[in-house]
């Protein structure tokens, strides 16, 4: 599964390194056996979506059709789950990433391109404005899932950013730009070591300067991806 994670996303997967990888697999293939999947062909769909969505892309508001798909009693077969999932997550991709995912690598570089003094910007953190921003980066993923389900997402943010060191208006406004990006679960998803690095190992107590660090390394990720996008 760590050779096929490779193989399906080659860039993320050298950016994150190996160790990671490795990680977000046994982290993934247990998340898939609750829902029940335990064949070697919906274990390794499952890895897919967790590379694409966040290893918390089951219960993230931004991809409802992934909750409603795998707690359907309706489908207690794992291999008519899995296919239903797969019809809802190829919807998505067609609508949202759009051809070749053009849509989602536009978006990626439109969030590489968001500036510090954006998210310090009086008012930046308000839920209209950090709606706005999402819709900017990618219109397409808010027009298909619709702003109502990012108002829980924007909410969970605001509350979850103090917690981490992050309660001023730019960390909250970061918080929310993270989940959005990377998945709601960011914080704990093994794919992304440097926030965790960034939160809790590093001895930075200034909220602002701790919310600018990770914003750094958030840009820093984000262009390495986007190098290897344009070059392969």
């Amino acid at each position: 599964m760590v050779e096929h994670l490779f193989k399906f996303a080659p860039r993320h997967s050298e950016v994150v390194g190996n160790e990671c990888v490795r990680k977000t697999v046994q982290r993934g293939i247990e998340r898939a056996t609750q829902y029940g999947f335990t064949n070697r062909g919906p274990v390794r769909f499952y890895l897919e979506l967790v590379s694409m969505f966040g290893m918390d892309f089951d219960t993230d508001p931004q991809y409802p059709w992934a909750a409603q798909t795998l707690r359907s009693l309706d489908i207690p077969d794992q291999m008519q789950r899995a296919d239903r999932l797969y019809e809802a997550s190829s919807e998505y991709l067609e609508k949202a990433a759009g051809p070749e995912n053009q849509f989602a690598i536009a978006a990626l570089r439109r969030a590489a391109a968001v500036r510090w003094e954006e998210l310090t910007a009086p008012g930046s953190a308000t839920g209209p404005a950090i709606l706005r921003r999402f819709q900017a980066v990618y219109p397409e993923k808010f027009a298909y899932v619709g702003a109502p389900a990012f108002v829980p997402l924007v909410r969970t943010a605001e509350q979850a950013a103090g917690p981490h060191g992050l309660g001023t208006a730019a960390g909250r406004a970061l918080f929310a730009g993270l989940m959005f990006t990377l998945g709601h679960g960011f914080v704990s998803d093994p794919q992304f070591p440097w926030i965790a690095a960034t939160l809790h190992k590093e001895a930075v107590t200034d909220s602002d300067k701790r919310a600018e660090r990770l914003f750094s390394r958030m840009k820093t990720y984000l262009d390495a991806v986007l190098k290897g996008l344009e070059t392969s």
